[in-house]
């Protein structure tokens, strides 16, 4: 968890790049960088792993039924995942104005397009290809599902999409390894909040307790110094962009 820098999870990089996540991870790899794997991914995880057996993060959007996500937990914990990082700021949905105008353009029928935004019938990230099987059980996503992700690998868990004291504490006390603060690049919050207007009541809750990360609207390291600043007027650990 002593990483200074991290590469968020970002969908579909072979959208972007032939090779993809396996691509981004050995960039990450030559400059000492963390990667998170999205779970929307154009690769799986054994495809993408770093090479070297150095294991990367992996994050989860957590559907109703559990059975669904165990079997595709398994999948990531069986390629050497050490840390889980589960993303609740999407749980209800969100607004995707952007997206839906989108569909209307005249390059929204383009291969690259659809390789993005998943237009294709019956398309399936390769991450939850062949775990289909029986229904399982569809318990509530409150803080109790945190130990039940704890308990489905020897992992660490952390929770990405906290934006106010009271969600980071009731997620470090339901067991969250590190908080990870974001708004989903402005597109979750419905309230528009900046995540370094959020931190700082992010690490009172935390209270030293667990690290405490940060993502969306970090452009240039000058926005780093600013979040180490808000960090040392609360007290608390060092939050890792």
């Amino acid at each position: 968890m002593g990483h200074a820098a991290l590469l968020c999870p970002v969908a579909a990089l072979e959208a972007y790049h032939t090779e993809g996540e396996s691509g981004a991870a050995r960039a990450a790899k030559a400059k000492g960088i963390l990667q998170i794997q999205s779970n929307q991914s154009s690769q799986s995880s054994r495809t993408s792993c770093r090479p070297e057996g150095e294991p990367h993060w992996f994050q989860l959007y957590a559907i109703a039924d559990w059975n669904m996500n165990k079997r595709l937990l398994d999948r990531v914990s069986k390629a050497g995942c050490p840390v889980l990082v589960w993303t609740v700021d999407l749980l209800g949905g969100s607004n995707r104005e952007l997206s839906r105008r989108s569909l209307g353009r005249e390059d929204a029928d383009r291969p690259l397009c659809q390789n993005c935004h998943n237009h294709q019938p019956n398309y399936q990230r390769p991450m939850r290809r062949g775990i289909d099987g029986p229904s399982g059980p569809r318990p509530p996503f409150d803080a109790t599902y945190i130990k039940r992700l704890k308990d489905a690998a020897p992992w660490k868990v952390v929770v990405k999409g906290i934006m106010t004291r009271e969600e980071a504490e009731e997620a470090v006390e339901a067991g969250a390894d590190a908080i990870f603060v974001s708004n989903h690049g402005g597109r979750a919050e419905n309230g528009l909040r900046g995540t370094i207007d959020a931190l700082p009541e992010v690490v009172a809750g935390v209270r030293n307790r667990v690290p405490v990360m940060i993502d969306s609207g970090v452009r240039r390291g000058a926005d780093m110094f600013k979040a180490i600043a808000l960090r040392r007027q609360r007290g608390g650990h060092r939050p890792s962009t």
